[in-house]
């Protein structure tokens, strides 16, 4: 597979779509240069500096006075409805639930009974 390279360790590092069309930016959120507003640390550790051809680039960023690295996301398929995903983002639970990235934290449903019957689930 791949091999290390440099962290991203400026936490306001721009980063950029290779390609904007990929699934990993459209589905099942939209995500724009917007959501990396914010960050509470580096960016990323460990980026891939050379993978297999089928690899899918998503990101690019650097830090100051250093070169573009695009190693921090990429994709391919493995198979019918298989996916292999390579990440080297920090993605903290603080800093995606800041971002409104993560939904708040909410009771568990609670079954919902009327005459000894359980009718649905409310909640959740």
């Amino acid at each position: 597979m791949g091999t290390t390279a440099p962290r991203i360790t400026d936490e306001n590092a721009v980063v950029n779509f290779t390609d904007p069309a990929s699934p990993l930016l459209n589905f099942p959120n939209k995500i724009v240069a917007h959501d990396f507003d914010g960050w509470v640390q580096e960016r990323g550790l460990y980026f891939w500096d050379k993978w297999d051809p089928q690899y899918h680039t998503v990101l690019s960023m650097h830090d100051p006075d250093e070169k573009d690295l695009t190693g921090s996301l990429l994709w391919t398929r493995t198979g019918k409805g298989h996916v292999h995903l390579h990440r080297s983002l920090v993605l903290s639970p603080v800093a995606r639930r800041q971002r409104g990235r993560l939904p708040p934290v909410r009771k568990p449903a609670q079954p919902v009974a009327r005459q000894n019957e359980i009718i649905g689930f409310e909640g959740g």
